[in-house]
């Protein structure tokens, strides 16, 4: 019987890189796993407490938003599986990781909400276009595919909200 691997370490895989370089990407992976759980959380809370004359539109976007990085966390995090790794999962671990900071608990106006969250998205886009040129530099394409596909999703996030922030051009 053989002893359970801790998380933050690096096993045995498949992947023809060498466990330095596994591990490299590994701890870049990890973070990044739990900056899009931080953003999944408050992008969830402004989904569900959204008001406004836009209150339904943006609460259905949230929750899409909600689930997409979900969904980027659950690829993310299986790509450190794939690499030897074990990724970081309690939310006192995760938030010792994230790199994005937490905003206060309460309620906000729906307009800070949307610009935390963009700048939520364009900082994680940020690690995540990071991650995949170190990718790169250690010859790891699959992560780094994985990666560029994050950044372009998180942009067009972003980009999404900032439509919603923007000054009515249509106006008088």
């Amino acid at each position: 019987m053989s002893a359970l691997q801790m998380n933050r370490t690096i096993g045995e895989s498949p992947v023809a890189l060498p466990a330095p370089a596994r591990a490299e990407i590994g701890g870049e992976l990890d973070r990044l796993v739990a900056d899009l759980y931080s953003a999944y959380h408050f992008v969830k809370k402004h989904h569900w407490i959204v008001e406004g004359p836009q209150r339904q539109e943006l609460h259905l976007l949230l929750d899409r938003h909600a689930s997409e990085l979900l969904a980027h966390a659950d690829a993310v995090a299986e790509r450190y599986v794939d690499l030897g790794g074990v990724p970081t999962s309690s939310l006192a671990g995760q938030r010792a990781l994230q790199s994005v900071e937490d905003e206060s608990e309460g309620c906000a106006r729906t307009r800070e909400m949307l610009a935390g969250d963009v700048r939520r998205y364009v900082a994680i886009a940020e690690e995540a276009r990071r991650g995949a040129r170190g990718a790169e530099r250690l010859d790891d394409l699959g992560t780094r595919h994985l990666l560029e596909g994050i950044v372009l999703a998180l942009e067009s996030k972003a980009n999404d909200l900032a439509d919603h922030l923007a000054e009515d051009t249509l106006a008088g």
